[in-house]
């Protein structure tokens, strides 16, 4: 298999390269050979362990080019696993022949510093994979937070005793799957009515006026789409960590940005004991001056969004000047737009329920249904659209440059203000201020190590350790 790599190797690490891909790991003469057992035991098709078996490959060659220890992904993990089951493969071709050197497979000690050790250990192989490899596929690198959550997430399941039911990862997507059941009705009620809606019988119109609703709430969405179109952006800069935050979740991820960063540079703290922020006096004072300005007048992080409201009014201000954000008058243009289709089809309902009080008909249904869609109007109408056209298609590309960093960020570098800025506060999760991310999200998802859990899925619920010697 060839893989391109981005960087430039030393004429041994090249060798290295060129010994790690002429191992085989699809024996036909094996029967059950380790693609076939990756597949087998992960329950993935072919193809896909084949591209997990890839992956491990690669890491293994990470593994011998970095200077610190490297830890896995969880699927990669399980093909490392399994690869040690086969001894004789694993001790005398793959790192007698192949890698030239032994690679231990080590187990977390467990803690909360341990977990905190693999999350960073974790960024720094993503890294070291982007500049080999290009950006890790999120297929088998997914984000930090998600690598080391919790170990009761994983269990061992006899299938023969139990049934394996996905959780849906869109409900949207669901939900339209069953769409085309809610076209039936109408068709079939729809014989022999008359051609005005209004004389129509409660049945039939109820189910017209449901399914009317549904579609210009699609509508709806494709309107406000259209109308955020303002030009092209102005200015060919790329987007800061702020600007990055405010596009992608307003004020509060903003909030979270800056506070990233301070605590990332060292200008904060966190105290888990106080629930506190308290400045250091270390870092660059200038850089974090309002988030540093805002805690020195003793504002508690749920507060401090608004003593933060000159950093808001710039970045924002910023943003409107090269088209990613809309202005007052803009952004009400797309809410009348995106409001009227409702707005009408709320007309059209109050005009059935006034023709029924007139005809003493029951109408009880038609006007819940009316003030649902009453609610959604105003919704529209009041909800102001976060970004232009412009701004959606600069966070995507944001997204896309900032992919491994987003997922996987390494602290010192910089990193861990984007990552919270694409992400939110759960890219925290298992780092030295993770409970921040509790503190700011106490229902939500920890979703990693944080706390005094062992950090996660691995050998022993916590990754594994790198190229033992």
């Amino acid at each position: 298999m060839s893989t391109p790599l981005w960087c430039d190797l030393e004429p041994t690490e090249q060798a290295l390269w060129g010994r790690l891909r002429a191992h085989p790991f699809e024996r036909p003469e094996q029967g059950l050979d380790l693609v076939r057992r990756v597949a087998r035991e992960q329950g993935w098709t072919l193809p896909e362990a084949r591209a997990a078996v890839e992956e491990y490959r690669r890491f293994c060659l990470l593994a011998c080019l970095s200077e610190t220890p490297v830890t896995p992904s969880e699927d990669v993990d399980q093909v490392w696993h399994l690869h040690l089951t086969y001894s004789r493969d694993y001790w005398e071709r793959w790192c007698g022949q192949a890698l030239q050197r032994p690679l231990h497979h080590d187990p977390t000690p467990g803690g909360q510093a341990a977990g905190q050790t693999y999350v960073q250990q974790y960024a720094q192989t993503l890294a070291l994979y982007e500049r080999c490899f290009g950006p890790p596929p999120r297929r088998w690198w997914p984000a930090s937070h998600r690598r080391f959550a919790r170990p009761e997430r994983w269990r061992w399941v006899d299938r023969q005793r139990y049934w394996m039911l996905p959780r849906p990862r869109h409900w949207g997507a669901l939900m339209a799957s069953r769409w085309p059941w809610l076209g039936l009705l109408l068709p079939a009620t729809a014989v022999a009515l008359p051609l005005n809606p209004l004389d129509w019988t409660a049945g039939p119109f109820l189910a017209l006026f449901g399914l009317g609703g549904l579609l210009l709430w699609i509508t709806t969405l494709i309107l406000r789409h259209l109308a955020s179109d303002t030009g092209a952006a102005r200015g060919g800069q790329q987007l800061t960590a702020h600007e990055m935050a405010f596009l992608a979740g307003g004020s509060e991820r903003l909030l979270d940005t800056a506070v990233a960063a301070a605590l990332d540079d060292g200008a904060l703290q966190w105290d888990d004991a106080s629930r506190q922020l308290r400045p250091t006096g270390q870092g660059s004072v200038s850089e974090h001056r309002d988030v540093l300005a805002a805690v020195r007048q003793g504002a508690r992080p749920k507060r401090l969004a608004r003593r933060l409201a000159p950093l808001r009014q710039r970045v924002q201000l910023e943003l409107m000047r090269r088209g990613l954000v809309l202005d007052n008058a803009q952004a009400w243009k797309v809410q009348l737009w995106s409001a009227l289709p409702l707005a009408l089809w709320c007309g059209f309902g109050v005009a059935k329920i006034v023709t029924g009080l007139g005809r003493d008909k029951p109408v009880g249904f038609l006007v819940i249904l009316t003030i649902i869609c009453a609610i959604a109007t105003l919704t529209w109408l009041f909800k102001r659209p976060r970004f232009s056209k412009a701004g959606r298609g600069a966070l995507a590309q944001a997204r896309v440059q900032q992919s491994r960093a987003a997922r996987a960020p390494r602290s010192g570098h910089g990193e861990l203000a984007v990552a919270v800025a694409l992400g939110g506060t759960v890219l925290l999760s298992g780092t030295a201020w993770a409970g921040y991310h509790q503190y700011r999200m106490p229902s939500g998802d920890g979703g990693g190590s944080g706390g005094d859990s062992d950090g996660g899925g691995g050998c022993g619920g916590g990754g594994c350790g790198g190229c033992g010697g």
